[in-house]
C-alpha cells in the first residue's frame, strides 16, 4: 500500500513507533471495550458499533455518537457534535504539517486517519529530537497501526460482549 521498499532506518523507525506506543495500550484496551459496549447499549447492533469504530477512529467521537443515538438525536446534531469534538485534529495537522508536507498523499492520508491524541503527543516529541528526520513518518505509522489494531480488537470485544 505505502511502499514495498523499507530502508533499515525506516524499519527501525516503524518498530520504534510500535514499541513507543505500547505503554498507552494499557489504557486503550478498556476504553475501546467501553466504546464497543456503549455502542450496543445505545441501541446499535454489534456490527454497527464495530463499523462506527472503523469509520471514526476516535474514542470520544464514538462515545458521543453512542450517547446521541441513545437519546434519539437527529443525525445532523450527531454529525455536528462529532465535528466539534474532532476539531482538535485540525490543530494537530497544522502542528505536524511542516514535518509531513513533503510526503505524497499516499502517506499523508493514512497518517491523518491514524492520528490520535496519543499519536500526536508522541509524534511531536519524536520529531523534536535531533538527527535525521527523513524516515520519521515510519514512526508515526508504527504507532498509528499498533494503536489502531489494538483499539479495533477492544471495540470488537466490547461490541460482542455488549
Amino acid at each position: 500500500m505505502l511502499s514495498n521498499r523499507q530502508t533499515p532506518d525506516a524499519r527501525s523507525e516503524f518498530l520504534a513507533g510500535c514499541r513507543d506506543i505500547a505503554p498507552v495500550l494499557v489504557g486503550t484496551v478498556p476504553f475501546g471495550f467501553v466504546a464497543g459496549v456503549a455502542a450496543v447499549g445505545a441501541g446499535m447492533t454489534p456490527a454497527q458499533g464495530i463499523a462506527l469504530s472503523f469509520i471514526a477512529f476516535s474514542g470520544i467521537a464514538q462515545l458521543v455518537v453512542a450517547q446521541l443515538v441513545a437519546a434519539q438525536s437527529p443525525a445532523i446534531v450527531t454529525l455536528a457534535a462529532v465535528l466539534v469534538v474532532s476539531l482538535r485534529f485540525l490543530m494537530y495537522s497544522a502542528a505536524l504539517s511542516p514535518h509531513l508536507a513533503h510526503l505524497p498523499n499516499r502517506w499523508r492520508i493514512p497518517l491523518a486517519y491514524l492520528m490520535t491524541d496519543q499519536g500526536f503527543a508522541m509524534g511531536t516529541q519524536h520529531y523534536g529530537k535531533a538527527g535525521d528526520r527523513r524516515d520519521r513518518h515510519w514512526h508515526l505509522l508504527g504507532m498509528g497501526l499498533t494503536l489502531y489494531v489494538v483499539w479495533q480488537a477492544a471495540v470488537v470485544a466490547g461490541a460482542i460482549a455488549g
